[in-house]
């Protein structure tokens, strides 16, 4: 790789004495381009290659043998194996429901805001978990102006409400009462709101 000075040396030198023609530049680099080395592999190199060959030979012999796949496959499967996609479970929606900031939960806050590998959660896994969380919450059906469909909406109990045997290692009332206690999330509209509290 030329330096600096060097290039610097040869913009000089072609300012000075322009080429006329690039034809005679372009021809000694075709000239180069033909000129052809060979180069071969000194004795313990052949034999270092040829002893890995007949090693792998042998492998691949006995993994026959043996009914195994040979070794080489096993490198090569692997590379091409995708792992298993994440697939989230209802005790994932569950628990990301009930640690949801506030008191009201609706699957377009919920998707805006739940972990990454939930935002994909589809209306039916949303009522499903939230009909499941009873005993923490109930579900309100609220039809809000402009909007074709009702929304549903998991409404939170207080904590201090919620029967002990209902926490889990996921959810602990202590978790569950320091989100409950955060604002209610800006995804959800004050139709909503208002809906609730005239209820």
């Amino acid at each position: 790789m030329p330096s600096v000075a060097s290039s610097q040396e040869a913009r000089l030198r072609l300012m000075d004495n322009p080429a006329s023609s690039f034809i005679d530049v372009f021809s000694s680099l075709n000239e180069l381009l033909r000129i052809s080395t060979d180069f071969t592999f000194s004795e313990e190199a052949q034999k270092a290659f040829q002893d890995m060959e007949e090693q792998c030979i042998e492998e691949i012999n006995d993994a026959i043998t043996n009914g195994l796949s040979p070794p080489f496959i096993a490198d090569v499967a692997a590379s091409a194996y995708d792992p298993p996609l994440y697939s989230q479970s209802v005790k994932d929606i569950q628990s990301a429901i009930l640690l949801f900031p506030g008191k009201i939960v609706t699957l377009l806050a919920f998707k805006v805001s739940s972990p990454r590998l939930l935002r994909t959660t589809s209306d039916t896994e949303f009522a499903s978990a939230t009909k499941s969380l009873s005993a923490l919450g109930k579900v309100v059906s609220v039809r809000v102006p402009r909007s074709r469909k009702s929304t549903f909406v998991f409404l939170k109990k207080d904590a201090g409400l919620v029967v002990q045997d209902k926490w889990t290692s996921e959810v602990t009332k202590d978790m569950f009462s320091s989100q409950y206690k955060k604002p209610t999330h800006c995804k959800i509209s004050d139709n909503i709101k208002q809906k609730l509290v005239d209820m």
